[in-house]
């Protein structure tokens, strides 16, 4: 029987690995070296072997050795990068990729894999320029293009990276990856919904695993007033992942709008139950009590809750007041329609409703500056022009009256007949 020498054994380690045979292919390379220490093909051998168990330790030692008995090795270098990020040994991974491009400066997949660790960093700008070396040492390199727009996207370049990953879809029709990308520079970055809506939909008829993907295209279609195409999107998106109270939110919002109240109610109350600290179903909750079913207290403690947990919302203070007008509790509406004007300095309708409540404590001084500043901000606010004639009327200042009487027949005809009305009692 013939003895099997290194090179026999390496030749064996080949076999096994071409047939993914890993660990005899390990056994046989082990073998070779035992035999003959310097085969550095063999030490990079089990080094890539190990790379794919993910064993990086080992990886680590097999390509140190290679290396160190094959000084100008790129390929080892560049899987040494990879072994050294898996690791998280960043700095020495970007030394051994540059070594790599270095001894083999057209080396497309070092550059690739070096652009790959700087956007992993978060150092976009620095990974501009391996990439780019990656797609000029090999052009058709969908992968490249790919992470190029990537950067590029991070670096607020949307038109380039719409182009990088254009590039990457039209090399590589099935690249998902890619067209995820895409949509995500359309839906967060450009707001073009109607492109964000195909690019994810071709994704995910080629991976069709991504619940944010399909709660983007819910959201796009709620943006886009496609509510009925949102309701089938949004539930794609809780079948992947049903503890999603963004997206019941955002199907609360949908249901809302096709006037689907007892679903929309539903929706939001599950957002709140998967997430109690999340303000936005609690506004969702509160408008379709205000504006659709006209359940004004419950809308006051939805919206209320909601400020707790975000308090920058002019609308829902607002909403507050004109509630408390309504219910006839006036002095309790000025600090929430106050609030209201803090946040929005331009809220007319806030400096009205104010006005509303100080004429109706007969707090006149107070009520004529806020519908004076109602009416600054909007010239045409013929309600505020009403609402001021009747401060003056309650004032005795009938002049004043009247010249917001003659001010509204220009504006609203109705309003001022009526004001004219209460004018001549």
């Amino acid at each position: 029987m013939q003895t099997m020498d290194a090179d026999d054994y390496s030749d064996q380690g080949d076999t096994f690995l071409n047939a993914g045979k890993y660990q005899e292919a390990l056994g046989a390379y082990k073998q070779a070296v035992r035999l003959k220490p310097g085969m550095a093909e063999a030490h990079y051998s089990m080094g890539w072997i190990y790379n794919e168990l993910n064993q990086y330790p080992q990886a680590l030692d097999s390509l140190n050795q290679a290396v160190r008995y094959k000084p100008d090795y790129a390929e080892a270098e560049k899987e040494l990068g990879f072994t050294l990020r898996s690791l998280n040994r960043y700095d020495e991974a970007i030394n051994a990729y540059r070594q790599a491009v270095r001894l083999n400066p057209d080396y497309a997949q070092a550059y690739y894999e070096l652009g790959w660790t700087y956007n992993e960093l978060k150092k976009y700008e620095q990974a501009v320029a391996p990439l780019n070396q990656a797609i000029l040492k090999k052009s058709d390199y969908p992968e490249a293009h790919n992470e190029l727009g990537y950067a590029y996207r991070k670096l607020g370049r949307y038109k380039d990276a719409i182009e990088s990953y254009t590039e990457a879809v039209t090399l590589k029709p099935d690249y998902a990856t890619a067209y995820f990308g895409l949509g995500d520079v359309y839906f967060y970055d450009t707001n073009q919904y109607p492109k964000a809506i195909a690019a994810y939909e071709k994704a995910l008829s080629l991976k069709s695993d991504n619940a944010t993907a399909y709660f983007n295209i819910g959201w796009s279609h709620n943006e886009l007033k496609q509510y009925q195409q949102a309701i089938g999107s949004l539930k794609e998106a809780i079948s992947l992942k049903s503890d999603y109270p963004e997206a019941y939110a955002e199907l609360g919002y949908a249901y809302r709008k096709l006037e689907r109240y007892t679903e929309a109610a539903t929706s939001y109350k599950e957002a709140i139950r998967l997430k109690p600290n999340y303000a936005q179903p609690y506004f969702g909750l509160g408008d379709l009590y205000f504006y659709n079913l006209n359940k004004y207290p419950e809308a006051v403690a939805a919206y209320e809750q909601a400020l707790k947990l975000k308090p920058e919302n002019a609308t829902a203070n607002y909403n507050i007041g004109w509630v408390y007008n309504d219910q006839s509790r006036f002095s309790d509406a000025v600090a929430p329609l106050r609030e209201a004007i803090r946040i929005k300095p331009d809220y007319a309708e806030a400096y009205n409703e104010l006005g509303y409540a100080y004429l109706s404590t007969r707090e006149y001084t107070d009520a004529v500056n806020a519908f004076r500043q109602a009416i600054r901000l909007k010239s045409d606010y013929g309600l505020a022009h009403y609402n001021l004639g009747i401060t003056y009327i309650s004032m005795g200042n009938k002049n004043a009256a009247m010249q917001e009487y003659q001010t509204l027949r220009t504006i609203d005809q109705q309003k001022a007949e009526k004001l004219l009305a209460e004018i001549n009692k």
